[in-house]
């Protein structure tokens, strides 16, 4: 019996791992389990020719993968994070998730008020995964998400009456929709995000600052406002206190490229996110204008 007291213990060790991960898979969403998503994302080095930056309305926006046919042979990396700001320390980590090897680097912004308030700076997913332990990135990009039977975010959605479906991609792109959508879900959150704090002027200076950097480097800067519905960038833009027209001019003096980008056909699930259907519609649009304003060849070059 004691012989046999190592094998039942490893036989029940299996059928428990089997049920969590039999759990996980039923209960969650398709692709990445959440917790791997946000720890192989923070890890990028050096392994891209395109880097997408911003907050959820970018990594639920861009697909690289939609991108990649308009853009070919070129790495795209969505390094876009939830609530995220243009802070020294995440605008320094996309530098480095550029390749500098890369021949024509390119830089996409998002861009939105909530990118320049020093709360969202202090405090994002973005800081959070930055500032996780290498041991939990490590086990979080092996094996994140295993041992979670349930996906709880998916389980308050369902008992407040809708049903929110995610898929993580490698790339970086979360593919959301909810069921019903309601394109007035996130305007409270506006409401209460700039009753709190305003648009901080040191972090505009900051992109547009980091922008003539980048410009100087050889790498080409893009920026674009990912679509909203109606509701939400009109509350935007009285409640923020940023004056987007200035910013477009800041913008341009520092020698970066404002997109303006067909919004026909284009809805979001809550208001502020686009829906996964038109994220790829969308990712396809943003690229054509990005492959349209291709650098000659002989002009490609970067400047460490």
């Amino acid at each position: 019996m004691d012989r046999l007291r190592p094998l039942v213990l490893l036989t029940c060790a299996a059928l428990v791992f089997g049920v969590a991960v039999a759990g996980r898979l039923v209960s969650a969403s398709r692709g990445l389990p959440e917790s791997r998503y946000w720890a192989t994302k923070v890890a990028h080095r050096a392994d891209a020719d395109i880097v997408l930056a911003g907050c959820s309305r970018i990594y639920s926006g861009l697909s690289p993968g939609a991108m990649s046919p308009l853009l070919p042979r070129r790495r795209i990396v969505n390094f876009g994070f939830s609530a995220c700001a243009y802070s020294p320390a995440y605008m320094d980590a996309v530098e480095r998730v550029l390749d500098p090897s890369a021949p024509d680097p390119v830089v996409v912004l998002g861009i939105a008020p909530h990118n320049f308030l020093a709360g969202a700076a202090a405090q994002n997913q973005f800081t959070v995964s930055g500032t996780a332990s290498l041991q939990t990135l490590w086990w979080d990009r092996r094996f994140g998400g295993v041992f979670d039977p349930v996906d709880v975010g998916a389980l308050g959605g369902r008992l407040r009456g809708y049903q929110v479906t995610c898929t993580f991609h490698t790339d970086g792109w979360a593919a959301r929709r909810m069921t019903p959508g309601d394109p007035s879900a996130y305007l409270p959150m506006v409401r209460q995000t700039y009753a709190r704090e305003r648009v901080s002027p040191a972090l505009v200076r900051g992109l547009i600052d980091r922008t003539r950097k980048w410009r100087r480097a050889g790498v080409r800067v893009y920026a674009l406002r990912v679509p909203v519905a109606p509701a939400i960038l009109q509350e935007e833009d009285k409640l923020s206190g940023m004056d987007m027209a200035v910013f477009r001019r800041s913008f341009a003096a520092a020698g970066g490229r404002w997109l303006s980008i067909d919004e026909a056909g284009l809805g979001t699930f809550d208001g502020s996110h686009l829906r996964d259907a038109c994220a790829v519609v969308y990712s396809g649009r943003v690229a054509q204008c990005v492959a349209a304003d291709a650098a000659p060849a002989g002009t490609r070059r970067r400047n460490q």
